[in-house]
């Protein structure tokens, strides 16, 4: 399976603002809940959590190495730990499709934590652009003429 960054840039992001502890996964039809400590991860090391092993596997310039080696060591769900930041990564598009279908309706995008888009987008009287950041009714308003 090849990843592509921007695509798991944005769903790791997305993953890492997923406020749920347990999460749900499809089996067969049924939902099984699964602890998140259940699911794999290579060795968590305190404060840099598994950095080393992230960049042993190809690091930020090898986004879709690091993603490809994980998915074949660990399976379609496994967590990785950057400096704190726990994650959760999908690469079964059922289940992200799962995610996607119970966030609500107005969902919290990955991109409004990543602040140098807010900065560049507010520098440039970017408008427009600054409204895919946001949630809410503006932000659903947004979203449906960017999807016509």
């Amino acid at each position: 399976m090849i990843f592509q960054s921007s695509t798991v840039l944005v769903l790791l992001l997305v993953l890492a603002l997923t406020p749920s502890v347990s999460n749900a996964f499809q089996n067969n039809g049924n939902t099984i809940p699964v602890k998140t400590s259940d699911v794999p991860m290579p060795i968590k090391w305190p404060i840099v959590g598994t950095l080393p092993d992230f960049l042993s596997r190809g690091g930020v310039d090898g986004m879709a190495d690091v993603h490809e080696s994980m998915y074949k060591e660990y399976g379609s769900v496994y967590r990785m730990s950057l400096l704190g930041n726990d994650e959760m990564i999908f690469s079964d598009p059922r289940v992200f499709d799962q995610i996607l279908r119970n966030e609500g309706k107005f969902p919290v995008g990955a991109a409004e934590a990543v602040t140098t888009f807010r900065d560049y987008y507010e520098e440039n009287d970017m408008d427009f652009a600054l409204t895919s950041l946001g949630r809410g009714p503006e932000w659903k308003t947004w979203r449906q003429s960017v999807n016509a």
